[in-house]
């Protein structure tokens, strides 16, 4: 299963884990999935380490930031965004979305997952003072 998801209420964080192939379609159904689920504003951790090779396509990268372009609009700003990965064809698809303007965090990028769930602790300590 290329997406796994699993939400953590008490943090108030969602953990996707990808994993080859991903499509367009998936990427778009997990945002629209953290939608769905009541936790759009909770922090977002993207799991890649598993992800062996990614080569965004623009037309792609544009498809799915539209399409969270929309979901801001309609549903206001969502979570931060924290992506580990060390490949770089997923780190350089993280720089396109920065890139795209979309009206979000930028998604910031990550080596270890313990990193990643740091940064997203200290923002929500820093929201909670």
């Amino acid at each position: 299963m290329p997406v796994q998801y699993a939400r953590d209420d008490v943090k108030r964080r969602i953990t996707l884990t990808v994993s080859d192939p991903l499509t367009l379609e998936e990427r778009i159904a997990a945002v629209e999935h953290q939608l769905a689920d009541g936790a759009w504003r909770y922090g977002l951790i993207i799991d890649a380490r598993s992800i062996a090779s990614f080569t965004p396509q623009l037309t792609d990268m544009q498809a799915a930031a539209s399409r969270l372009a929309e979901l801001v609009a309609v549903h206001g700003p969502r979570g931060p965004v924290a992506l580990v990965s060390r490949q770089p064809g997923v780190i350089g698809a993280s720089a396109m979305h920065n890139s795209l303007g979309v009206k979000t965090p930028g998604v910031q990028v990550f080596w270890d997952l313990d990193d990643a769930q740091t940064f997203l602790d200290r923002l929500d300590a820093e929201t909670a003072s």
